[in-house]
């Protein structure tokens, strides 16, 4: 009698008939118990190239948003993360800011009034702008960020 978890003929995304077992808990102690037997008394190994993950040690490494250090934080003029609720209800991409460990979220430029507003240093030959001077660049921008339609910029 099969049970809920095999899935017998059921397409993978090559198109072909999987053949296997959906609970990967089950599959890892086979393979085990395989690599065992095989090892006393040899025969084929039906699991063989399938990758154990219970076979590797857990990392301590995180993916994700990465937070930003509070020198990078004070060094671009920017201020760090402000839980108050009655700051983040007009703002936009509060989670973001929050990951961030930033008042507003650090983003590319991609927004309408950014552009306006990068134009605008440019034409005014604002020597941090003109003469591509990063760091400068960005203390002043992240001046204006508002966190609706202006935010963080920073430079290494």
């Amino acid at each position: 009698m099969l049970t809920n978890d095999v899935k017998v003929g059921t397409l993978n995304r090559t198109g072909k008939p999987y053949q296997g077992h959906f609970n990967l808990s089950l599959m890892a102690t086979l393979q085990q118990t395989s690599d065992r037997i095989t090892s006393v008394y040899p025969h084929p190994n039906p699991l063989q190239g399938w990758v154990n993950g219970q076979l590797y040690v857990q990392t301590q490494e995180q993916f994700g948003i990465a937070i930003t250090p509070d020198s990078v934080i004070s060094d671009n003029g920017m201020q760090p993360y402000n839980p108050d609720p009655s700051l983040s209800n007009s703002m936009k991409f509060q989670f973001l800011a929050q990951q961030q460990n930033t008042r507003f979220a650090i983003t590319m430029v991609c927004h309408d009034a950014e552009k306006k507003l990068f134009t605008r240093f440019k034409q005014e030959n604002n020597p941090a702008f003109a003469k591509n001077r990063f760091h400068q660049a960005a203390v002043i921008w992240n001046v204006h960020a508002n966190g609706k339609d202006i935010f963080y910029k920073v430079c290494g």
